[in-house]
């Protein structure tokens, strides 16, 4: 079956992905990407994320050696400014004071060791909290329901039918020009909208201009993974969904190349998660079991896609994956979100996204581009309950994080998402089993970034060329 067309299904959202083996052998005398490789400078003067430079919005960032954690200056969400709009079923409403400028603190509490954070407004004094006790999968929407109407025009038209006509309880009608539905901002009309809450935030890793996560020692990657889970333990007492990611790299749409991540944090259950809710919890209804812990069996089971088999973590190119080189990080025992993660399972985390990058990287001997994020039980958690992994009992919602690269064939060929795959469903041109055979020939038994890896986020080749040395091969110990 691998070597011919066929499809696979997708458990966590319900779609389907063609495979289509053989077709990347096909001629490509399309465009390639200039690759844009990451500056070797630990500081750059004109960089708005670098310590002590002054923002395009005015403020100025603090003399911060760990991470630093911010507002954004341009946030695709806010905290609502009024509870007016009422509640649907499941929607949390909080009376939340909208700050002028992002310029208050983050709570001490809330940020790990070894980290900044400035310009984060502070949680507030809610003073309505109304959490509707309905179901939380979203066939019950968290948009305001109300009943709505399509305004139509009962006018006869001069048409003979034969194009434009709908039958509306059994009479024959026009669709005219005029005959406009109307915005029904809290109904169940064909246009319809709901108002969209949150906060988004800026997640420096460090503050060196030119050093990523790849480039990063144990224990600095170990302080990203310490503030990822406050941000979730902070934020997910109040939204709906908190969702951190990064993307690296202009081919990801990086506006900034200081290594950074983002946590976007919102008052509604959006479409990637809302079907990934669906299909986790159908599972468990059905065998009282997780079904992502359930595919890991599957996938230490049949070992073909399996890219890094640690204790704590499993590193899978996904049977369905999309992404040539699509990876699914998954902790091996129960745990529902990064705030709950234990310690022995943070630091196998920081170890894991060593070795996964440093082998991202080497595949093409380049700075691999690529958008990670996590998911995580959708929210709201008044508390956090972090027990020994071994004592937790397979639940619904099991952490993970998907691995998005877009390279296909070398740093200047991608993936384009066009044609079928926009309008029919995705496809891919190798086979998941394919792609992760070629990733585990060039994941590093071991990691240690003050051993194997070059600074600055340079490659070998590229370190060997700017010292006019002959390039050799990576020795990993």
């Amino acid at each position: 079956m691998d070597d011919t067309t066929h499809r696979r299904f997708n458990p966590l959202t319900g779609r389907w992905v063609l495979v289509s083996p053989g077709r990347v052998r096909r001629p490509w005398h399309g465009g390639q990407d200039a690759p844009v490789l990451p500056s070797p400078a630990a500081h750059d003067p004109h960089c708005d994320l670098c310590p002590g430079n002054r923002r395009a919005g005015g403020a100025r960032n603090p003399d911060y050696r760990g991470t630093y954690v911010f507002t954004n200056d341009f946030p695709a969400l806010r905290p609502a400014p009024n509870p007016t709009p009422p509640p649907g079923p499941g929607h949390i409403v909080e009376d939340l004071p909208l700050p002028s400028r992002p310029s208050a603190s983050i709570s001490p509490s809330a940020a790990p060791a070894g980290s900044t954070t400035g310009s984060v407004p502070a949680p507030g004094v809610v003073a309505r909290k109304a959490l509707l006790a309905a179901s939380d999968s979203p066939g019950t929407s968290d948009s305001p329901a109300a009943s709505g109407s399509l305004g139509t025009s009962d006018s006869p038209g001069t048409s003979d039918g034969a194009a434009g006509r709908e039958g509306v309880a059994g009479v024959d009608r026009v669709a005219r020009a005029g005959d406009v539905p109307a915005v029904d901002p809290t109904g169940s009309g064909l246009l319809r909208s709901a108002p969209a809450h949150g906060t988004c935030r800026v997640i420096c890793f460090g503050p060196d201009h030119g050093r990523g996560l790849v480039d990063m020692s144990h224990a600095e990657v170990r302080a990203v993974v310490e503030t990822w889970a406050a941000q979730d333990a902070e934020l997910s007492r109040r939204w709906r969904w908190v969702q951190i990611f990064e993307n690296r790299g202009t081919a990801m749409g990086a506006s900034n190349l200081h290594p950074h991540g983002q946590v976007w944090a919102c008052d509604a259950l959006p479409d990637e998660a809302a079907a990934e809710d669906t299909h986790q919890r159908e599972h468990y209804a059905r065998s009282g079991r997780s079904l992502l812990l359930d595919y890991i069996r599957a996938e230490t089971a049949a070992a073909e896609r399996i890219v890094l088999d640690e204790e704590d973590w499993l590193v899978v190119v996904p049977y369905w994956a999309m992404w040539p080189f699509e990876t699914l990080l998954l902790p091996r025992r129960p745990v529902t979100r990064l705030a709950e993660l234990d310690d022995t399972q943070r630091s196998g985390l920081a170890h894991v996204l060593g070795r996964l990058l440093t082998g991202y990287d080497a595949l093409f001997d380049y700075p691999f581009p690529f958008s990670m994020g996590w998911h995580g039980a959708p929210g709201p958690h008044p508390t956090v309950t972090r027990v020994g992994a071994a004592e937790r009992p397979e639940t619904v919602w099991q952490l993970h994080a998907h691995v998005y690269p877009p390279l296909l064939r070398s740093p200047t060929i991608r993936k384009h998402v066009v044609g079928y795959e926009m309008f029919a469903e995705p496809a891919r041109d190798m086979t998941p089993e394919d792609a992760a055979g070629r990733l585990r020939t060039v994941m590093s038994s071991s990691w240690d970034s003050a051993v194997t890896l070059p600074p600055s986020g340079l490659t070998m080749a590229q370190v060997a060329a700017l010292s006019n040395a002959s390039p050799g091969p990576v020795r990993l110990p």
